[in-house]
């Protein structure tokens, strides 16, 4: 998020000619750009039914107590282990698999776009820029594998996505293909809870392989 070109009640970011000339001016320099830190996607790791459901509870409720873990594993028909094993349990998960997050809302960027480029080959100079000048938009995410990057983005009503669409296009030139399409708000929802009961009914008795 780029809270310097927020005055506290509007954004002064436009996609216009500045931003084409000032992406365009930082693809000159790419090799130069610094690097970005990127977090790769875990491998696959054995879980425990009982670790899964205190991840699924923390989601929920991030200070459960242990007599309410202990409810929720008699929910799914498992045993509960004793309330001084669950506490454990609990602050392990909370320290391993949770982090409280803020989410800012009703800041004036109502529009979220979801700007998609494929590239055809794996060293995309468009996808590192992107990367390097995310922190230029009001508030963005930059997601990207070898040929495939998206650009999460969160704009004021001014900005149109057509014209966003070309300024990018523009930049990724006649190797790259570009989608972009409006898309509603992240939900802040129990993703993992939603789904516990149905992952422990089909794992066995012992681990099973999960992603995390």
């Amino acid at each position: 998020m780029n809270l310097a070109i927020f005055n506290g009640n509007t954004w002064s970011f436009s996609n216009d000619f500045r931003l084409l000339a000032t992406m365009d001016a930082a693809k000159d320099y790419v090799d130069v750009l610094p690097s970005v830190d990127t977090v790769a996607q875990s491998k696959g790791d054995k879980v425990v039914k009982e670790h899964l459901v205190t991840a699924a509870a923390i989601e929920s409720d991030y200070f459960v107590t242990a007599t309410e873990l202990a409810e929720k594993y008699t929910n799914l028909d498992i045993k509960p282990r004793a309330g001084r094993t669950l506490r454990r349990n609990a602050a392990n998960m909370r320290k391993k698999a949770a982090l409280p997050y803020v989410d800012l809302q009703n800041i004036g960027l109502p529009q979220k776009l979801i700007v998609c480029i494929k590239t055809e080959s794996e060293e995309s100079t468009l996808s590192r820029v992107l990367h390097a000048q995310a922190s230029t938009f009001p508030r963005a995410r930059v997601i990207s594998s070898s040929q495939l990057t998206v650009l999460d983005l969160e704009a004021p009503r001014t900005v149109d996505w057509l014209t966003m669409t070309q300024i990018l296009t523009n930049l990724a030139g006649n190797t790259s293909t570009i989608c972009t399409f409006i898309a509603d708000r992240n939900e802040i929802d129990k993703r993992l809870e939603s789904v516990v009961s149905t992952i422990t009914s089909r794992m066995p008795s012992g681990d099973s392989q999960h992603r995390r």
